[in-house]
This record gives structure tokens, C-alpha cells and sequence, in this order.
């Protein structure tokens, strides 16, 4: 073996050793796994409050999905359970014991929200100034959290009612609105006044509409001036609705609910008007040749 063979030889080893030294680094420990939170599993847990100063928002897990509760429970929006939810599986990034710390000058005592999932408690404070990571404190601990769940805890009960107009699953039979009625027959729709023309599958894109129909915004109940909206399901419940107008956008309004509905006018346009059917372009007339016979 030549010398510079040789030496081609040692340089490989020299670098696959470093290669080695690099990745499996001997003798450091990798760092531990830092662990939840909680313990909890988010697919276990069966109620939600978020304790505030002005009363906050209890969530329920019922065999018919997630609601809010109270006097009139509403559908919960799935985003926002979502987004709750994953705050049991949130890992800190740094954790302290409680007793070591001034609790009232981070503001976890009185905390500024408390949040309960089932019976586990965890109290909210204030924001490192430093990281901007949130204080929260779970029972003789502090932990140092990113700071992404202000916003939720802050939510009014309207926040954090679903968006859908109507129920998931909704067989709807009849449709009664302002200029247009829609009632489900054997042989298919019959739309009330009928339209000069009318394509097939016009009066089943206005049912899918409703029926996949969501909300920008879910507020509170105002009454106002408005029109009767009333939408009848196969298990003869019905469903009424107040709509009324207002700068660019569609309110329909469940009063049984205490809630109202806002759309913005092309995003309601085609829950109240049937698709018109495109005219055949008109077949243009052949061009005429004079034929000059001098």
C-alpha cells in the first residue's frame, strides 16, 4: 500500500469518527422529554369552565356533540373545542415550584381566568415579559406556556356557539321564505311561485345551501324589524328564523336561541334565490353574399 493511499485512508477514518462523535454525541444524556401539563386526555374530557369576573362559559360533551351550556343550550363550534382541548397535551417550557415564586405578581393570585377540565384546575396570570410565555399554575406548580389561548379564554358565550345555521344531518322537507316556498314531494320539489324557467337541480342546491350554510359571526339576540324564515325537517320540526338587512349583510335570527346569525350578502345571496338556468347563446343569422352578375 502506497504512502498516499494510506494516508487517503486514515483521513476517512478521521472523518467518519467525527461524523460519529457528532451524531450520537457519547457520553451526553439526550435532554428528557418534557411532559404535559396534564395527564388528562383530550378525548376523555367531558366539561369545560372558563371561570372570568363576569361569570365565563361552561362547555358539556352530550351524545349529541359539544354544547354551551345554559337556560337554552347551544351547538358548540367544533374549532374552538379543538383549540381548548389541546392545552391538556401543551408541554411547558420552563416549570417552577409555586412556593418559590410571588403568585399575586405574576397575577395567578387572584389568577385572571381559571380554566377546569372535569376536576383539574389550572389558574392563568400574567405574560413573561421577556418570552411573552403565559404563567399558568396547576396545583403546587408554576409552568411557562406559549401564550396562545388569550384570546379563547376571553370569549363570550357567542363565541363559542357553532357557526352552522342548522343542525348537522338536517333532512329538510320544506323551506318558507320571503318571495320563495320550497315543499319536498314524491316526485321531487315543488317550488311555489314556479319560475318561467327552472333548472332541474335548482331546488336541491338551495336545500345543500342551507344545509352547509355557516355564520361569519354569532352574537346575541337583538330584535328588530324583520321576516319570518322557516325551515320544517323530516321529524316535522321546525326551525324559524328573523332575517332582516343591514349594511351589506344578512341577519337570521333565532330568538328561541337568543342568538343571531351574520352573513355577509354574498355569502347569503343563495339561501334565497334558485339558480337560473343559462340561456343557449342565440344561433347567429348566415352572413348574405351579393353576387354581382355584370
Amino acid at each position: 500500500m502506497n504512502t498516499r493511499l494510506t494516508l487517503n485512508l486514515l483521513m476517512l477514518i478521521g472523518v467518519l469518527v467525527l461524523v460519529a462523535v457528532v451524531f450520537y454525541k457519547p457520553g451526553i444524556e439526550p435532554p428528557k422529554e418534557v411532559p404535559p401539563l396534564t395527564t388528562l386526555k383530550r378525548d376523555r374530557v367531558s366539561k369545560i369552565e372558563i371561570v372570568r369576573a363576569d361569570g365565563g362559559v361552561t362547555l358539556e360533551r352530550t351524545q349529541q356533540g359539544w354544547q354551551v351550556a345554559g337556560p337554552v343550550p347551544l351547538a358548540a363550534d367544533k374549532t374552538q373545542i379543538d383549540a381548548l382541548l389541546t392545552f391538556v397535551e401543551a408541554r411547558p417550557e420552563r416549570s417552577y415550584a409555586a412556593n418559590t415564586l410571588d403568585l399575586a405578581k405574576l397575577k395567578l393570585v387572584p389568577a385572571q381566568y381559571t380554566v377546569r377540565f372535569d376536576s383539574t384546575e389550572i389558574h392563568f396570570g400574567d405574560t413573561d415579559p421577556l418570552e411573552g410565555l403565559r404563567y399558568v399554575q396547576l396545583g403546587d406548580q408554576v409552568h411557562l406556556i406559549m401564550d396562545s389561548y388569550q384570546s379563547i379564554l376571553q370569549g363570550k358565550r357567542t363565541q363559542f356557539a357553532s357557526r352552522k345555521l342548522l343542525p348537522d344531518g338536517a333532512d329538510i322537507v320544506a323551506l318558507d321564505l320571503p318571495k320563495l316556498k320550497l315543499t319536498k314531494q314524491d316526485k321531487g320539489w315543488k317550488v311555489e311561485p314556479a319560475p318561467e324557467k327552472l333548472s332541474a337541480d335548482a331546488p336541491q342546491k338551495l336545500v345543500q345551501a342551507w344545509n352547509s350554510a355557516s355564520a361569519l359571526w354569532v352574537r346575541d339576540y337583538q330584535k328588530a324589524e324583520s321576516q319570518p324564515v322557516s325551515i320544517t325537517l323530516a321529524d316535522s320540526k321546525r326551525i324559524d328564523f328573523e332575517l332582516r338587512s343591514s349594511d351589506g349583510e344578512r341577519v337570521l335570527a333565532r330568538p328561541d336561541l337568543g342568538v343571531q346569525y351574520q352573513l355577509p350578502e354574498d355569502m347569503a345571496k343563495p339561501l334565497f334565490e334558485l339558480d337560473v338556468p343559462e340561456e343557449e347563446p342565440k344561433a347567429q343569422d348566415a352572413p348574405s353574399f351579393k353576387v354581382d352578375v355584370n
